[in-house]
């Protein structure tokens, strides 16, 4: 018990009703209470995409350990990065089609060209704005992100202030 909780990082919040918990919590404690029980299979499905950075460090880490061991991880993720990272073989999905299988690099590297293809397509058939949702009552013509001094931000570091200016 106190492993998961460690883990999942939930001190604070481990005498309140689950039903209280964000999506977030809720998901960093379903993978920590599936990890420390030690499953042969381990199903993954973007459960990085809600944990914090050192959540996930945790996670990746947890599922390398299951690899070492001889235990399997499916992971269906989105992040490719995190994908070339664990997986040895990968399938692409798409509409619950395969698109693609075998060795990771050959399936992120075709999953990438489909959707710049796909992307340069879009851009190329129509204006941007098309693409739009909402009922057209307020529209964001610019938007410019700068830093805490006013500048255009070239790069954010995680807890800086920032300013977003749009018209």
């Amino acid at each position: 018990f106190d492993d998961i909780v460690d883990f999942a990082d939930i001190h604070k919040f481990v005498d309140s009703p689950v039903k209280w918990y964000s999506s977030g919590m809720y998901a960093r404690l379903g993978f920590s209470v599936a990890a420390f029980s030690r499953p042969d299979i381990l199903l993954v499905d973007e459960v990085l995409a809600v944990g914090d950075s050192a959540f996930q460090r945790r996670a990746i880490d947890k599922m390398q350990e299951f690899l070492r061991d001889g235990r399997t991880v499916v992971l269906v993720s989105h992040d490719m990065g995190n994908v070339r990272g664990l997986c040895g073989q990968a399938i692409w999905l798409d509409r619950g089609q395969i698109e693609a299988q075998g060795g990771t690099e050959e399936v992120v590297a075709a999953y990438v060209d489909a959707i710049n293809t796909e992307s340069a397509a879009v851009s190329d058939s129509r204006d941007r704005t098309e693409m739009r949702g909402g009922s057209g009552e307020v529209r964001f013509t610019e938007v410019h992100v700068l830093d805490s001094r006013g500048r255009t931000a070239e790069l954010l570091t995680s807890g800086e202030p920032l300013k977003v200016r749009a018209r």
